[in-house]
């Protein structure tokens, strides 16, 4: 749109040149009387007027010449195909219509023929031409000229438009078979999720329901057994010990937990008779040789607790404890040699400076008692 502007105001100013050129009259110059001085001076005048106004009529012309060849160029350099939509010139009917009386009125006047080349009249044709092709072209073909980025960016709002909606999945819940050996093993977790949050009372119920479908879960029965001794029901927790005591013989988590029940009781005998006599065992557990020989001890039952804590010098020969017992029971049934053994081996383990006093002594007294 600029440039036909910038043709169209270089056509009217020289129009308007053209027509103030136009507008001079000639000078009327009364013949002097005489023509002697005067004449010589006037023509010297008219010839000096003419060349200025010649001259300034080249450089007008020139200017004129150079600003429309140069429209024709830049024309001529950028394709129209290539021009925005935004940036082409809209030509409108007044527009064509100016285009169009300037190609009729091409031929100049005889006034306008002495200072204006030909030439001018040729370009003028080309830039109509270009208005004309401009005007002309159709909007199919400047669409296909479009930018790449703009037909992708296209095809990906396309792309996104068609695209299928995303299914909202479900949510399913499906029910998970369980057997009967893993919901008791369930019922006990729960019973001792509840237990630690205080909640004995539930905890009681789930572990009878997993009794109930496994009754070989010897860890609930266990833990229901010393829920109710920790009520001060031992009556209760006896009874459900005795009962997995004689089905489960094997098992001596309920011999155990029964004899440690009448241990707390103060039932001594009772505690020792419960166990029993687990030295005969010798798959017998460390726990239950322990306590037996612990409680025999007690009640001074030398042979039972000798003979436990010999069961458990044989599992560990150099546990300092165990090899106490061991000596103390020999000790008390006068059987020196053996007990003496025992006190001298105590002393290399044990770390203990009142059982290692301990056995000093009674070494000295045994040698004493040896060599009387």
């Amino acid at each position: 749109m600029s440039v036909i502007n910038r043709v169209l105001n270089d056509i009217e100013q020289r129009n308007e040149q053209e027509k103030s050129a136009q507008g001079y009259e000639p000078v009327q110059i009364k013949e002097p009387s005489s023509i002697g001085q005067w004449l010589v001076v006037l023509i010297v005048l008219v010839i000096c007027f003419s060349g200025v106004s010649y001259w300034l009529m080249q450089q007008s012309e020139n200017e004129e010449q150079a600003s429309v060849a140069e429209v024709v160029v830049k024309q001529k350099k950028v394709p129209q195909d290539n021009i925005p939509n935004s940036d082409k010139p809209v030509v409108t009917q007044e527009t064509k219509a100016i285009a169009e009386e300037l190609v009729k009125n091409e031929k100049p006047s005889e006034a306008e023929d002495i200072r204006t080349p030909k030439v001018l009249g040729a370009e003028a044709k080309e830039v109509v031409s270009a208005v004309v092709q401009i005007h002309e072209k159709k909007p199919k073909e400047v669409v296909a000229d479009l930018p790449i980025i703009l037909e992708e960016k296209s095809n990906d709002i396309k792309a996104r438009t068609n695209k299928e909606p995303v299914k909202q999945q479900k949510l399913s819940i499906t029910p998970v078979k369980m057997s009967t050996t893993e919901l008791a093993q369930l019922k006990l977790t729960q019973g001792l999720k509840a237990q630690k949050v205080g909640e004995i009372a539930k905890a009681q119920e789930h572990w009878q329901e997993a009794l109930t479908l496994v009754p070989s879960l010897h860890d609930a029965r266990v833990q229901l057994a010393a829920s109710y001794f920790g009520e001060n029901n031992v009556q209760k927790a006896i009874a459900l010990l005795s009962y997995g005591n004689k089905k489960y013989e094997t098992f001596d988590g309920y011999r155990l937990l029964a004899a440690q029940i009448y241990y707390q009781s103060n039932e001594l005998d009772k505690a020792l008779l419960t166990l029993s006599s687990p030295y005969l065992d010798s798959d017998a557990s460390t726990e239950n040789l322990t306590l037996a020989a612990s409680i025999a001890q007690q009640l001074k039952r030398w042979p039972v607790a000798m003979a436990n804590y010999q069961q458990l010098v044989n599992r560990q020969q150099n546990n300092p404890q165990w090899l106490l017992g061991l000596a103390i029971a020999q000790d008390a049934q006068q059987l020196t040699p053996k007990a003496l053994q025992n006190y001298q081996q105590l002393l290399l383990f044990t770390r203990d400076q009142g059982i290692y006093n301990y056995a000093q002594q009674r070494i000295s007294a045994l040698q004493s008692e040896l060599e009387q």
